[in-house]
């Protein structure tokens, strides 16, 4: 198992726009800046959202339907709902209890453990980049896709590193994976911590 967390800090709000879900977690963290995977209509774009709560990607506006914004400690997860006229529901997990506004509903959740887990992003570094910092990384099945990570070279590949929260079900005690975090992008060959 992992680390030894006891606690996962769970957060809700409803009706809430984005940019600004992702403006208060970012204050609350003291981060200046995130990764997210924006689903829109009709493709996944890997961004990065600034701490107004903008999504920034060198060649493409980002206009999510769902999208998923992590740190090395945190996730915010949001969902657009239509009736709602451009709000829509957020969740943030955290590792640490955070200052968000009195909208979000904490919950803090008791865990037995965390398993943590790696998996290969989709592709290969093509050894181009359309902006400092960006690399692409691609595969003729999905075509190419840009990583807010400098420097992938040619034929190397990027991992998408989870931490996977254990629970223990308290009627009959077995444990299960009550939720996974995205934690970080980062090309396999960095040393771990």
């Amino acid at each position: 198992m992992g680390e030894a967390h006891n606690t996962l800090f769970l957060y809700r709000a409803s009706r809430i726009p984005l940019k600004e879900a992702l403006r208060q977690w970012l204050e609350a963290l003291g981060e200046e800046e995130a990764k997210a995977l924006a689903y829109g209509r009709d493709r996944c774009l890997v961004t990065v959202v600034k701490r107004s709560g903008d999504l920034d990607h060198p060649t493409q506006t980002p206009n999510p339907y769902e999208l998923r914004a992590f740190t090395e400690c945190s996730e915010l997860r949001w969902l657009c709902v239509p009736s709602e006229r451009g709000t829509g529901r957020a969740a943030v997990l955290s590792d640490k209890s955070l200052g968000m506004p009195p909208a979000w509903q904490q919950e803090p959740l008791p865990i037995a453990g965390t398993l943590h887990q790696e998996y290969l992003v989709w592709g290969e570094g093509t050894g181009r980049s359309t902006a400092p910092g960006w690399s692409e990384v691609g595969e003729a099945r999905i075509g190419a896709l840009l990583l807010p990570l400098a420097d992938v070279a040619r034929g190397k590949r990027v991992t998408l590193h989870t931490v996977e929260y254990l629970r223990v079900e308290p009627e009959h005690g077995n444990t299960h994976v009550y939720a996974e975090r995205l934690v970080k992008l980062e090309p396999p060959d960095v040393q771990q911590r």
